[in-house]
């Protein structure tokens, strides 16, 4: 729900490094936003919203991410 606390975790990021709340949150408050995946059309929409306020969020003294499932890598030779 919006406003609960999310229990202390590690995820890797896109590039493959692990990235932990604590450590985000040493930097101020976080806001988080979930996705089941690209193919919803509800997290598509709340991503776009989340850019949409992401400058409001950095003006207020917080960092925005977004965490997903893992995108399935493409067969080899496929784009």
């Amino acid at each position: 729900r919006a406003g609960a606390r999310v229990p202390a975790f590690a995820l890797p990021d896109t590039r493959s490094k692990l990235v932990s709340l604590d450590h985000l949150l040493g930097a101020g408050p976080v806001v988080l936003n979930f996705l089941r995946g690209s193919w919803c059309a509800f997290g598509e929409e709340s991503l776009a919203q989340l850019a949409a306020t992401h400058e409001r969020i950095v003006a207020a003294g917080a960092a925005a991410f977004s965490i997903a499932p893992p995108s399935p890598l493409p067969a080899p030779g496929k784009p």
